[in-house]
């Protein structure tokens, strides 16, 4: 790959992944609290079980 290029898919990557760390820090600390604050603990307990259940797939 010519430098140029390897240049610009690592700027690109880089972009992505400042971009991605602020999604993640949104749910981490809006989406996720405000979503498990209005939902009952057996449903947040069945959706533990089924994630649970797809790691060990």
């Amino acid at each position: 790959m010519p430098g140029g290029t390897l240049s610009a898919a690592r700027e690109r990557w880089q972009t992505f992944a400042t971009l991605y760390r602020r999604h993640i820090d949104a749910e981490d600390h809006d989406a996720y609290p405000s979503a498990s604050a209005a939902t009952p603990d057996t449903v947040l307990r069945v959706m533990g079980e089924e994630m649970a259940g797809r790691r060990r797939a």
